[in-house]
């Protein structure tokens, strides 16, 4: 696959995520499972973490 081809699927991945993840937060933010698992990997995270730092979550959308 060429350089463009590549970056071309990448743009409809990226297109396709965002748009599940609406879909997603939709049916799961008041799902009480869901949040203690974020909170589980969050809580794990931030241990390790510097104040002041910064952190990307691969596969979010930023809003």
């Amino acid at each position: 696959m060429t350089g463009t081809a590549s970056r071309i699927n990448e743009q409809f991945a990226e297109a396709a995520f965002s748009n599940q993840s609406v879909v997603f937060d939709e049916l799961y933010s008041g799902d009480t499972i869901i949040a203690y698992k974020r909170k589980r990997v969050r809580d794990h995270i931030l241990q390790y973490l510097k104040t002041g730092s910064n952190i990307l979550e691969l596969n979010s959308e930023y809003r």
